[in-house]
């Protein structure tokens, strides 16, 4: 799911851009479009809890709250929200920028013009839907889920199994299955998540993977096991 916002004064250019965005979107991803006529609305949105925007095509050129105080007020707030930037000049474009905007459009904007944008939002968003990011003292980490056997946890350290190495951070067990469900992981220990590509046979008490590892599957676990292994 994909929550995309759309703030422009302009309806009836808001309204066909909308029209774009779902015709993009239909054939890739389940989709929500927000509609605002102003950059209050947007802030208001947010300070309001309804924070769940992935993407904001937002245009500059607005009566009372303009594109780039949206921008700084996001940033400023530290919201993992993407922006692309709409406007009718160009001078707006480095500035622009500094508020890490994914792109900027002018406002004779094509419908290839948004295809071929929002493509390259998708695509991007779709690569690092694959990563999971951790911090391992301080520093960043990718971990390609792909090749992730196995989560284990033990007193808030979890480390990820790979194929040929292994990570470990500090982090909740709830937390990184949240993030990994659905994307071919079960829970089946308070202790466990498992990669289901990687089972070789299962059991009422146990999940033996490809490279002979034994997991447990506790009791309170199990059936939710059976379910998504039998299906």
């Amino acid at each position: 799911m994909i929550r995309i916002g759309i703030c422009d004064d302009d309806i009836k250019f808001s309204k066909t851009l909308g029209q774009w965005v779902s015709k993009i979107c239909f054939s890739r991803t389940e989709y929500e479009i927000q509609y605002f006529q102003d950059g209050r609305n947007v802030i208001n949105f947010i300070e309001e809890g309804g924070c769940s925007l992935d993407l904001l095509i937002l245009d500059i050129n607005m009566k009372y709250v303009n594109g780039m105080e949206v921008a700084e007020y996001i940033r400023n707030e530290k919201l993992d929200m993407d922006i692309i930037f709409l406007t009718v000049s160009e001078k707006y474009v480095y500035r622009g920028y500094k508020y890490k905007a994914f792109a900027y459009l002018l406002k004779t904007v094509t419908y290839q013009d948004i295809y071929d944008e929002l493509t390259r939002y998708l695509d991007e968003r779709e690569e690092l839907s694959d990563m999971l990011n951790v911090s391992v003292r301080g520093n960043n980490i990718k971990i390609p889920l792909k090749d992730v056997m196995y989560f284990s946890s033990e007193r808030r350290v979890i480390t990820a199994f790979l194929k040929s190495d292994k990570v470990s951070f500090y982090e909740k067990m709830e937390n990184v299955y949240e993030i990994v469900q659905t994307e071919g992981f079960i829970r089946c220990h308070q202790s466990f998540i498992v990669n289901i590509k990687y089972i070789r046979q299962f059991g009422a008490s146990k999940i033996v993977l490809e490279n002979n590892v034994q997991i447990p599957v506790s009791r309170s676990y199990s059936d939710d096991v059976r379910r998504r292994l039998m299906m």
